[in-house]
């Protein structure tokens, strides 16, 4: 077994115009629904671990490939979005467990010196939270998004955490 992670990156073409909000939800969700089908899953998989099966790949030494796709991952990797948004979902405990939690915080991916703020969001009981991890000096996309929650009636709860 290996570890492993697939990504679903929804893109929005802004050459075509400006996007309401309404409008990125939409494609968004969409383009998650298309990108997280049990087949279209297995398929990533499939071709992720066959690469590994081909005798020229693994007689390549681990060093040389760790040291390539780095290289790749440096010149292409966070280029390609603008950000990143981890969705754990809805987190369920087992019965009797949930009483003595209010609430789960978890820690976004660290942000990198491209992608300056990172966010993650999980579900627990009625509760949605979203933990930011930025590693510039200003706070104002937090409080910039915050902001848009309230404004469309969205009650929202700030702590902070140093």
């Amino acid at each position: 077994m290996r570890n492993f992670s697939l990504f679903v990156m929804p893109e929005i073409d802004l050459r075509l115009g400006h996007y309401s909000f309404g409008e990125i939800i939409k494609t968004v969700y969409h383009q998650v629904q298309l990108e997280t089908d049990e087949k279209l899953i297995n398929k990533n998989i499939s071709r992720n671990v066959g690469s590994e099966r081909k005798i020229y790949i693994r007689s390549i030494p681990l060093f040389i490939k760790s040291f390539i796709l780095r290289m790749k991952h440096n010149a292409l990797g966070p280029a390609q979005y603008s950000g990143v948004i981890t969705n754990l979902g809805k987190i369920k405990l087992p019965p009797g467990t949930t009483e003595q939690i209010d609430y789960l915080i978890l820690s976004p991916p660290p942000p990198n010196k491209v992608l300056k703020i990172n966010c993650e969001v999980t579900g627990f009981g009625d509760k949605l939270v979203l933990s930011f991890g930025n590693i510039t000096t200003s706070k104002e996309f937090e409080e910039k998004f915050l902001q848009f929650l309230k404004e469309r009636n969205i009650e929202v709860t700030l702590e902070k955490n140093q």
